[in-house]
């Protein structure tokens, strides 16, 4: 830093995040207090009215709004804020009622309009407060002016309310179809992502049992399963097999030909134990070149004469890869419940 300089000043401005009800109603209000304008301004060359009457008019329906959208975006709770707004609104209407004397077509599209507005935020609520704003209004301008009758409009003003109002009830209604079309659309997305996820998660619970290079079950599900089976066997007195089959030498056709090979080779057992499999039986890879069936219903005896049929059938088998014919043998260990311990 030179002599004699002084540090500069850096100052952030950090814009606040806008609601959505704010700007809406924004757009909205500075819309249709235009229209509202043009529309009571005929009521006031009906009325022949002065010109503090036609700038208290243009303040409100010109000039209101804006400064009612820069007091809630600045609000540190921008919605509540704009439920004030609302109710001023309100109260204003019920104040040009009040002063005119009840202009019948004028009263109803203002009293019909604020509640409206209300009751979108707030329900039957809304319609409470709105009734409570304009009839503060209304008292409000008659201590000031004195009370006054005079529900006639003319031709022009009654017509213009009949079509302001219906545009009105008619960008409502489009809104509301608007919504509920987004509605619809976001529902069909969220059925669509949670089929999605129900098929994610139940492939995910598929691969965590299953065995990735064969498609048999993996040890993780055998214990699973297993436990049941036994109790039921327990319960129900009924034998229970399981049959641990081992592929003899298999280090041999690794070192000689590759894992590859030894790969075509434990899925071409992996396939034979499927197509002779029963189907209340489980097939699995317990490790390695290592399988086991769990055997429901199926005695000692039986499981001897399955384990020597996959025995004979295998060793016919010729696996092939990459030009290569390889054949091998298995071992096998059985094991049956009542006969064996549960264990």
């Amino acid at each position: 830093m030179q002599a004699g300089t002084h540090p500069r000043k850096v100052i952030l401005v950090v814009r606040k995040h806008e609601h959505w009800v704010v700007r809406l109603n924004w757009r909205n209000r500075s819309v249709s207090f235009v229209l509202l304008f043009c529309v009571l301004g005929t009521h006031l060359l009906y009325l022949q009215a002065g010109p503090l009457m036609w700038g208290l008019l243009g303040l409100h329906m010109l000039v209101l709004p804006q400064i009612a959208y820069r007091v809630a975006r600045r609000s540190r709770e921008q919605v509540r804020a704009e439920m004030r707004n609302l109710l001023i609104d309100g109260v204003l209407f019920g104040a040009w009622v009040g002063v005119w004397g009840f202009p019948l077509w004028v009263s109803f599209m203002l009293f019909a309009a604020a509640c409206m507005n209300l009751m979108i935020y707030r329900g039957l609520a809304g319609l409470r407060d709105a009734a409570a704003s304009m009839t503060f209004g209304v008292v409000l301008a008659m201590l000031i002016v004195g009370p006054a009758f005079r529900p006639a409009t003319s031709m022009l003003t009654t017509a213009l309310c009949m079509l302001v109002f219906s545009t009105y009830l008619l960008i409502l209604a489009y809104g509301a179809y608007q919504r509920g079309v987004n509605l619809r659309k976001s529902r069909k997305q969220l059925r669509m992502q949670l089929a999605e996820i129900t098929s994610l998660q139940a492939q995910l619970q598929d691969q965590a049992v299953r065995d990735p290079l064969t498609g048999l079950s993996n040890r993780r599900h055998l214990d699973q399963v297993l436990a049941r089976k036994l109790a039921r066997s327990h319960e129900r007195h009924l034998p229970l097999a399981l049959v641990l089959i081992d592929i003899d030498d298999f280090k041999d056709i690794n070192d000689t030909h590759g894992h590859l090979a030894g790969d075509e080779m434990i899925k071409a057992m992996a396939r034979l134990l499927q197509r002779s499999a029963r189907p209340r039986d489980l097939v699995c890879r317990y490790g390695g070149e290592e399988f086991l069936l769990l055997l429901s219903e199926t005695s000692m005896a039986q499981a001897y004469d399955i384990a020597d049929g996959l025995r004979v059938a295998f060793e016919r088998l010729r696996v092939e890869y990459d030009g290569i014919s390889m054949r091998a043998t298995l071992s096998f260990g059985v094991s049956a419940f009542p006969e064996h311990p549960a264990d």
